[in-house]
């Protein structure tokens, strides 16, 4: 199994290699005037594909490492030590909800997934229902890397009507990189006052389908270096502080009133 796990490993962190330099290469494209739409749709695909790839093998190499402890622990192998069956039982009922990076939203069900054993059946079903309630912004905006975890804490709490202050929530952050990171948080007297769920949600049913050809503006639009003056379409931007534009190298903010 050890052989396996390695050789997981290697795919994936070379997997993850392949999605570099296909975003590399789609960098250096757009800073070419001349590029073509036909080359970049065929790259982006290539790197999408390779994404999904490196995503699968990575789900991959968390199912073969919790079948590898599971089996060690089952076989004696890997006894508990004083107090830690004790931890084992206790850990889940210590969180009220689980939060996951969400590259797709399958990715973190299966994470959940391998840990639900050791709760109760009435703490399996709340958290499930708090894993759904995290979801549901990445089901509507889709990957967004590193902020992906955020997106699913932030749509937690602005979805759930079960939290309240005093609760610990965990988030397990994790990527293509071979590392991860679990850590907590408690829910603070107030936090209720910091959401906009309602704002979010509107915000969301505003949006429109792009044409090829405004996906291709953006893509492309990118703030001047030469000193001269570039003003940004403030439209469908309704945060508190924004970027107007930049001028002479200086970058112009405006609070809302």
């Amino acid at each position: 199994m050890n052989q396996t796990l390695n050789t997981l490993n290697e795919l994936w962190i070379e997997a993850g290699e392949k999605v570099e330099n296909y975003n590399d290469k789609i960098n250096q494209m757009l800073k070419n005037e001349n590029f073509s739409a036909q080359t970049l749709r065929d790259l982006t695909a290539k790197r999408d594909h390779a994404q999904a790839r490196c995503d699968a093998l990575r789900n991959l190499v968390v199912v073969v490492q919790a079948t590898q402890v599971a089996h060690l622990r089952s076989s004696g192998q890997l006894p508990l030590g004083n107090g830690e069956n004790q931890t084992d039982q206790s850990f889940i009922s210590d969180f009220k909800a689980l939060t996951f990076h969400l590259p797709y939203t399958k990715m973190g069900l299966k994470a959940l997934r391998t840990i639900l054993p050791e709760a109760t059946e009435a703490e399996q079903a709340h958290l499930l229902d708090r894993y759904q309630e995290s979801t549901l912004y990445s089901r509507q905006i889709g990957n967004i890397y590193t902020g992906a975890l955020y997106l699913g804490f932030l749509s937690l709490l602005e979805q759930s009507t079960q939290l309240a202050a005093g609760d610990r929530i965990g988030l397990f952050s994790y990527g293509s990189g071979a590392i991860s990171e679990f850590f907590t948080g408690i829910l603070q007297p107030g936090f209720e006052k910091q959401l906009a769920g309602a704002d979010h949600k509107a915000m969301l049913a505003a949006r429109r389908q792009l044409t090829m050809a405004e996906y291709e503006n953006q893509l492309q639009a990118e703030l001047p270096e030469d000193g001269s003056e570039y003003e940004i379409d403030l439209a469908m931007d309704n945060a508190p502080i924004i970027l107007k534009g930049v001028k002479e190298h200086e970058r112009n903010y405006q609070v809302r009133d």
